[in-house]
């Protein structure tokens, strides 16, 4: 018989309370589960902007209609959004958020033009993230 177990009075096989160091195991999988899956969600996310920013710069691309065009960018600004103020589970996820960010004040992204400051909101989004992870702390992906 396991050692969890306990026989009780019709002679069934009964778990007992699982003990302390199984109750820590069992929340440390939990932790690295939830990190994962929001590593996973992040990942798409970066993803689906890399390939909408590729698309968007493929010459003739928007051959057919103007609102085509302006969907697509939307969708290209909204995953930046999403990008820059989701938490960062990792370190390594602050380099991508910056990436983003050089995107639209560098040349490539023709600029913003934005008058909602989106550029600050971004930069707050990556500040939270560095200030979430003490210096030196190492990567955990």
């Amino acid at each position: 018989m396991p050692e969890n177990q306990t026989i009780d009075q019709d002679m069934t096989p009964v778990d007992r309370d699982p003990a302390p160091d199984s109750i820590a195991a069992q929340i440390a999988r939990e932790m690295e589960e939830k990190t994962r899956r929001q590593r996973d969600a992040w990942d798409r996310l970066f993803a689906e902007w890399l390939t909408n920013r590729a698309q968007y710069m493929t010459p003739g691309r928007f051959m057919t209609a103007d609102q085509d065009e302006n969907a697509h960018c939307e969708r290209k600004d909204e995953l930046a959004r999403l990008i820059t103020t989701t938490p960062a589970t990792f370190p390594w996820m602050i380099l991508r958020k910056i990436e983003v960010l050089e995107y639209y004040l560098g040349g490539e992204g023709d600029g913003t033009g934005w008058n909602d400051n989106r550029e600050i909101v971004m930069l707050a989004g990556i500040k939270a993230d560095l200030l979430r992870f003490e210096p030196g702390s190492e990567d955990q992906s």
